[in-house]
Order: structure tokens, then C-alpha cells, then sequence
């Protein structure tokens, strides 16, 4: 996206990687960074991601699994870019019922179960440390997970 995430990120890091497919999402997030030298904006896909193995402590995936045609995929990319003892951050909804969701938004999957979600990581070799759930409107549920490599 343009970066609002990474605003809160640069709190806690001394360096932050933002990672779109939009050419045009990166470019706001360039205008917005100003040649911060602390952020680095990459060019990629979530199943592909454009870092080494092992080369980020952090990482956070919030609300875009439910837009990929495989979710897991991203969730095992992650765990790829992920040194030991880093943590992945997912924050997606809850499976739901609403189809408006995917007519009106383009969702490819109504939210995720516990366990769907619990699975990937364990198959990525990450164990959950938290899993918090929040209501949001149209009785709809976000899950937070927190997972450790």
C-alpha cells in the first residue's frame, strides 16, 4: 500500500522493507518517505517475496490473505524471509458467511479458520505465541496471530 503501516513500523525499527505489486502504491509510499533512509520499498508478491532467506526479524501480513489465490504460500514465504527466533504478525478475518465481501471488495476467500490459519504456520516450522480475536462492523471477526520461528 502507501505506507501507513510502515508509519507505525519505524516506531520500533531502525529499518522497515515495504513490499506492493502496485508500481503506483510504491510511488505514493516513495512521496510519502522522502528518501528516508530507514525504509525500503520493494517491488513483489506476497507467494514471491523480494527478500533472502533469513534477512528480516519481523514480518507482517495484515488483511491481504483473503485477496491470494494461496494464502499459505504467502505464509511459508514469510517463514522463508524469517531468521530464527523472528516473528510473523497476520491479521486477516475470521471465515465468515458475508458474499458481499467478495462481490463488492474481490475477495477470494470469506476469512479463515483457526485451525487453516494455525496450520500454515505450523507447517512453516512457527508456533503461535498469541491469537487474539476482534469484532468489526457487519458482525464480522479479525484474527491477530503472532507466530515465532
Amino acid at each position: 500500500g502507501t505506507g501507513d503501516l510502515l508509519v507505525s513500523l519505524l516506531e520500533k525499527a531502525e529499518r522497515v522493507i515495504g513490499i506492493d505489486r502496485s508500481p503506483g502504491m510504491l510511488d505514493e509510499a516513495r512521496d510519502r518517505f522522502d528518501g528516508n533512509s530507514r525504509v525500503d520499498l520493494r517491488i513483489g508478491e506476497l507467494e514471491h517475496l523480494p527478500v533472502r532467506d533469513s534477512e528480516i526479524s519481523l514480518a507482517v501480513i495484515s488483511m491481504v490473505l483473503h485477496h491470494l489465490a494461496d494464502p499459505s504460500r504467502a505464509i511459508g514465504e514469510a517463514a522463508r524471509a524469517l531468521s530464527k527466533g523472528g516473528h510473523l504478525v497476520v491479521v486477516d478475518f475470521a471465515h465468515h458467511d458475508n458474499e458481499d465481501m467478495r462481490s463488492r471488495f474481490g475477495h477470494r476467500w470469506l476469512g479463515f479458520s483457526k485451525e487453516e490459519i494455525e496450520s500454515w504456520f505450523k507447517d512453516n516450522s512457527l508456533s503461535v505465541v498469541i491469537a487474539k480475536t476482534y469484532p468489526v462492523e457487519q458482525g464480522m471477526t479479525l484474527r491477530l496471530y503472532k507466530a515465532k520461528k
